[in-house]
């Protein structure tokens, strides 16, 4: 398979947490936990190729084979963000835009990020940022009827310590990221813990195992307990909410 034409599919592997009525977490079974997965195309929109090859080879190769892995597995979901995205396939090629919009209706296609693009969240200043999530969530509301709620960036390198208010302010109040576990002398210690911003807003945070299998070595039973053990103290914390871990299928995901 062509590596630029290849999806990069993020399982996120829920695991329904099983708590005692005190509060205690008990020892953590297999069959304790609920698997479910939720697909996602991270899509460089201008990497090693250039944006009309993002639109015409990659972004509808994606979204056609999704669409028709849809069709065979009934039920399956997908998560997509960057709205200039969506924008570009709407114009050059509405029959797919129809049928995502179809998929969106039922619940099974579902938009996440809520800014135009998933931009670098060092350089940019605040009004940028904030103008990402104003058009980007203007657009899912405006063609999807959908008021995104989760910030969605798993590729910057950095983040802006205003990034809660801003969140906050354009009424998402959680937030899934990676990169900042790519650190080999100062590794972040945290999977699941309140983000606060200079002025107090905070957003429910979650760094996923990493978007490839460098930790799929692990039992799902020992992820279980390390993110578990974090969970406590938010509102999270029930026993019927997801934690999500992440996987690879296909081909390296930043070559697609």
């Amino acid at each position: 398979m062509n590596k630029r034409r290849a999806a990069l599919i993020l399982g996120f592997l829920a695991m329904a947490a099983v708590l005692t009525a005190g509060g205690a977490a008990q020892t953590p079974k297999p069959r304790d936990y609920t698997a479910r997965l939720v697909g996602h195309a991270h899509i460089d929109l201008s990497w090693l190729w250039r944006w009309e090859e993002t639109v015409h080879d990659i972004a509808v190769q994606t979204f056609k084979g999704t669409l028709a892995q849809m069709e065979k597995m009934k039920g399956l979901t997908f998560a997509q963000s960057q709205a200039g995205l969506y924008e570009a396939i709407e114009r050059d090629y509405p029959a797919l835009f129809s049928a995502i919009r179809e998929k969106i209706k039922a619940g099974t296609w579902i938009p996440v990020g809520g800014m135009w693009v998933e931009p670098d969240l060092n350089m940019a200043d605040g009004e940028a940022l904030a103008r990402q999530l104003l058009y980007g969530k203007r657009y899912f509301l405006d063609k999807f009827g959908v008021d995104v709620k989760i910030g969605w960036n798993p590729d910057s390198f950095g983040y802006n310590a205003n990034m809660p208010q801003l969140y906050r302010n354009a009424g998402i109040d959680a937030f899934i990221t990676q990169k900042i576990g790519w650190n080999a002398v100062n590794v972040f210690p945290h999977r699941v813990f309140w983000w606060e911003g200079p002025d107090g807003s905070r957003v429910l945070s979650y760094f996923p195992f990493d978007y490839d299998d460098r930790e799929q070595n692990n039992t799902v039973r020992n992820m279980a307990i390390t993110v578990r053990a974090e969970i406590h103290g938010t509102r999270y914390v029930d026993a019927q909410d997801a934690l999500r871990l992440g996987a690879r299928i296909g081909d390296e995901g930043d070559d697609q």
